[in-house]
């Protein structure tokens, strides 16, 4: 029975320590705002920005302002970073990025 527990905390602690099972793939969010006039002179753009970043679209809203708020999900944080950089370049834009 000691070496089956002994045995089972050694296995746990292997599994807990492998390389293997520490990876985790983190996924970036960068969310952008704009104006419905900022959005008529810059949406092309905006959107061969994330064409550029290689970003999934998770959410696209417009209200009935024509405010625009988009999400877009980014596999690298530099990418997010300078995707974000991009998007704040634009006139009237506001970025942000977090981790998922």
């Amino acid at each position: 029975m000691m070496h089956q527990i002994a045995s089972e905390k050694l296995r746990v602690f292997a599994i807990a320590t492998s390389p293997i099972s520490m990876e985790t793939e983190v996924m970036w969010l960068v969310t952008i705002h704009c104006s419905g006039d900022a959005w008529k002179q810059n949406g092309t753009t905006c959107k061969a920005i994330a064409d550029k970043y290689h970003s999934t679209c998770i959410s696209s809203k417009k209200t009935p302002d024509g405010q625009r708020f988009m999400e877009y999900k980014v596999e690298e944080v530099g990418d997010a970073e300078s995707f974000q950089d991009e998007c704040l370049s634009l006139e009237g834009f506001t970025a942000s990025f977090e981790a998922l």
